[in-house]
């Protein structure tokens, strides 16, 4: 990977998902929540592609937590989007077990209720 890479990681949960947008050097574009449905899925996009763009990236890597199988769709959703077709794309489900006890680790003094989408 290079420093053409978007990095999106995701906490997934039945009703909303969790969203942290990484470049490669680490600074933090952006955190934001949208509905685990099909059009917060249609909006994610939107926001990838508008990041792709901006930054003139050439590559995708997402990764989400593997809970339940609410992150299922959301996989194939993004793997199946012609709009992102141009694009490289790697996409990951990370164990629920294993970011668990990452985020037990996670040298961070204050943390916000919700940050395993930074951890993915």
């Amino acid at each position: 990977m290079d420093n053409q890479t978007l990095f999106v990681g995701c906490d997934v949960s039945s009703d909303d998902n969790y969203y942290c947008f990484l470049l490669n050097d680490g600074t933090e574009l952006t955190r934001t929540h949208l509905s685990n449905n099909a059009d917060g899925a249609d909006n994610l996009i939107n926001i990838i592609l508008n990041y792709l763009k901006e930054y003139s990236l050439k590559e995708l890597v997402f990764g989400v937590e593997a809970t339940s199988n609410y992150h299922f769709h959301l996989l194939n959703f993004i793997a199946l989007d012609e709009r992102l077709s141009n694009y490289k794309l790697r996409l990951y489900q990370l164990n629920a077990t294993l970011v668990r006890n990452f985020k037990k680790a996670y040298p961070v003094t204050v943390q916000p209720p919700k940050y395993g989408e930074y951890v993915c």
